[in-house]
């Protein structure tokens, strides 16, 4: 009698899943070495800000041509933390960074946590 309790998906995964694309984003992702295209960092969180109905912090015409995603998730996190908001990092064990703009309460909450396969943290646990 099989339960099939491991063929079951990765509540982190559904998570990233519902807050990704075509869904209106509010999960960014990018790969850990660097962007796919400049700008996608912050393009992708003030886009989730939009979408969650949050104030944004404007990052997309700062004109920054950094390309390290520590590094930016940095400059990101400073910029909405100006906003009253904070950037939550999801790992989920991959080759990929996915965070989201939260407030300062919510990272308090969930941040520093972790579970099979994954961690939750913000920008300063870098």
């Amino acid at each position: 009698d099989d339960d099939f309790s491991d063929d079951g998906p990765n509540p982190i995964m559904l998570l990233i899943g519902v807050g990704g694309r075509p869904n209106p984003v509010t999960i960014g992702w990018c790969d850990w070495k660097a962007e796919d295209e400049p700008g996608q960092i912050f393009d992708q969180i003030d886009e989730a800000c939009v979408n969650l109905g949050l104030p944004s912090a404007n990052l997309s015409g700062r004109g920054i041509t950094e390309q390290d995603p520590e590094r930016l998730f940095g400059l990101a996190d400073a910029a909405l933390q100006e906003a009253g908001r904070r950037l939550l990092l999801i790992d989920p064990e991959s080759d990929t960074y996915y965070f989201a703009p939260v407030t300062p309460a919510q990272l308090a909450l969930i941040g520093g946590r972790a579970g099979e396969d994954f961690q939750v943290y913000g920008v300063d646990a870098l």
